[in-house]
Parts: C-alpha cells; sequence; structure tokens
C-alpha cells in the first residue's frame, strides 16, 4: 500500500445553519433576528484507474469562495474510502483524516491519492463517503456525500505472498508489557510484496522482511509513522530474527548478541489464547536471557526474559488483543445507521 497524501477533506456543499432568537416576554420590545445563511461553492471529485491489479484513486477538492472552510469533526475523521465487490463486500478500506489541517483556504484546490491492491478477476466498486455527520456538528448540510463509480480490476489475478510470522491485513495487536508499564499497540498499516509495516506510539516504526534464509526486521523510533518504508528498505539493512528452514539447533549473530532457534513445536499460553505450533528464538545479550515466542500466522506473541539461568524466566510481553479496524469501522457505521433510524 503506497502512502496515502496527507491532506484534509471538505463537503461538496456546505451550510451553515442560521440560529434564531426566540421572543422574549419582558418589558422592553421583543427582538427577532436571523444570522446570515452562507452557501460554500466548492467541488469534490472522485477519479479512479488502473494499472494491474491496481486501483489507484484520486479524490480533489477546490473551494471557489473567497472563504476558508472550516474542517472540524468529533474525532478528526474526513473521508473514507472503499475497494467493494460488486455485492458490496469490502476489500480494503482507507481513512482520509483532519492531521494538521483545520480548513481548506480560499479558492485552494487539494488533492488525496489511495491506492488498493484488488487481486480480483472481476469489476470492484470505490466508493467515497465524506464523513462530516455527527450530530455535533449537525451544521453542515451535505450534500452527493456519497460517490461511487465502478472499475474493472484486472484482467489477471496476480497471487501477493502471505508473509510468515506477521499479519497479511491491516490489524491492530495490544501487548501487555507489565502491570507499572500497561499496554502497547502495534497497527500493521503498510504491505508491499514481501514486506510489512507497523507502527505504535511507544516504539515506532517496524519492518519485516520474509527472505530466502529468514525473517529480518528493523526498528525506527518513528514518532507519526506516515512513511511507507517498505518500498525502499533492503534485506542489508535489517536483522534476522527467524531462520529459513526451520531447523531446531541453527545459530546465528547480530552484533554482538546471538541467537538459536531453540524450539520448533511449542504451545504458548497468552490472555488472548493458547497458541499451537509456535517456536521459540533465544537471544543471548551479556548477562540477560530472552526467549522470544513467535506464530507462523501471527507473528509475535510473547517475549520472556531471565536475568540468571539459576532463575526462571519472567514475561515481558505477552499479546492479548487483536483487532481488525475494518470490521470495527463497518460496527459503527452499521449502529449510526440504525441510531438514525429510531
Amino acid at each position: 500500500m503506497k502512502k496515502i497524501l496527507i491532506g484534509s477533506l471538505a463537503s461538496s456543499l456546505l451550510l451553515i445553519s442560521g440560529c434564531q432568537v426566540g421572543e422574549q416576554h419582558v418589558s422592553i420590545p421583543s427582538v427577532k433576528a436571523d444570522a446570515e445563511v452562507k452557501k460554500y461553492d466548492v467541488n469534490y471529485d472522485l477519479d479512479v484507474h488502473t494499472e494491474g491489479n491496481k486501483v489507484k484513486v484520486t479524490i480533489a477538492m477546490e473551494n471557489k469562495t473567497n472563504d476558508p472552510i472550516p474542517l472540524a469533526t468529533n474525532n478528526g475523521q474526513l473521508f473514507s474510502i472503499k475497494l467493494l465487490k460488486k455485492d458490496g463486500t469490502v476489500l480494503e478500506k482507507e481513512i482520509i483524516d483532519q492531521r494538521d489541517r483545520k480548513q481548506i483556504l480560499r479558492k485552494e484546490k487539494v488533492s488525496w491519492e489511495v491506492e488498493f491492491e484488488a487481486n480480483i478477476d472481476d469489476e470492484v466498486v470505490v466508493e467515497s463517503d465524506l464523513l462530516l455527520k455527527s450530530k455535533k456538528y449537525r451544521k453542515y448540510n451535505l450534500e452527493s456525500a456519497v460517490q461511487k463509480e465502478p472499475v474493472i480490476a484486472s484482467t489477471k489475478k496476480i497471487e501477493t505472498p502471505k508473509i510468515a510470522f506477521a499479519p497479511d491485513k491491516k490489524l491492530i495487536y495490544t501487548y501487555e508489557v507489565g502491570k507499572k508499564e500497561g499496554y502497547i499497540q502495534q497497527e500493521f498499516q503498510n504491505f508491499d510484496g514481501n514486506k510489512v509495516q507497523s507502527f505504535s506510539k511507544q516504539n515506532g516504526v517496524r519492518i519485516y522482511s520474509q527472505e530466502s534464509d529468514g525473517i529480518y526486521y528493523l526498528s525506527s523510533p518513528d514518532s507519526v509513522g506516515d512513511i511507507d518504508a517498505t518500498t525502499f528498505i533492503q534485506k542489508d539493512e535489517m536483522n534476522k530474527i527467524i531462520p529459513s528452514p526451520l531447523v531446531e539447533g541453527t545459530t546465528w549473530t547480530v552484533g554482538k548478541k546471538k541467537y538459536r532457534l531453540s524450539d520448533t513445536n511449542l504451545k504458548v499460553k497468552t490472555p488472548l489464547d493458547t497458541f499451537e505450533n509456535c517456536i521459540e528464538v533465544t537471544e543471548v545479550d551479556k548477562k540477560v536471557t530472552r526467549y522470544y515466542y513467535y506464530q507462523k500466522d501471527i507473528g509475535l506473541v510473547k517475549i520472556k526474559r531471565a536475568r540468571s539461568k539459576f532463575l526462571p524466566a519472567k514475561t515481558e510481553l505477552q499479546l492479548v488483543e487483536i483487532k481488525d479496524p475494518i470490521k470495527k469501522q463497518e460496527g459503527e457505521e452499521k449502529k449510526e445507521k440504525e441510531a438514525n433510524k429510531k
């Protein structure tokens, strides 16, 4: 998935409703006034084209008025873009959020690009939906909030390899890191060929790459996580964390750290579940030994640490939750629709 050009978005037509002051039954003459009703002249366009199995979406918006258009939502989300099958099944979804932009300036034209990977030999539909709809901001009167455009995704389905020991779609992992430290969330966002990239506010960007001789890993203390590095990070910039083939007893080194594939068939229990067919990688760094537990279809599920070979290892990190943000968003939208019907 390519990087979304960060920007912001407003509605195709924004109407700020006037506010009426009711008559006051007092000894002075009653006062009645209407606030000025102002229309914003705005164009909102959806453009879609394909290259093989890539579906490229461009959202363009132009503010034709002499005044800036304020962007205000209760959650910072301005726009959703979905890639759908003809039957309405959601294949992928992206959210354009407010970020650092609070308005569209006068006479300004802005655009944003999103790229999906369809992998389907059939017609698909791109649906864009403005999200300025909360009750808190009912002052916006939106017209043509939803736009759809059907496209042919590809004439030949292109298989994308499943990377072992990492998700193959966007998921949010939550790990417990101790009673005092609390929890960290790792959000898997970008996928490109043999690489997967995740981001967490606590640990920054992490990239996993499947190579012929194993799984490689790179960590960067990026506090924003808005750069997709899967397209340019190379193997020689990363460190091996899992060997291939999975032969118990395999050893390797990374700097001064020594690694060993110490087990290839374990059951590992975490608060989320008991995971079958896990591997154990032992890391020795001076006087500290760590044990990393990975499950092939999920990735890292647990870390234990021992400061002495005479003392039992203690849990340092363990997986407690996996969320699918697309399903969560769909559930919230469904609840909102049901609430609006009542």
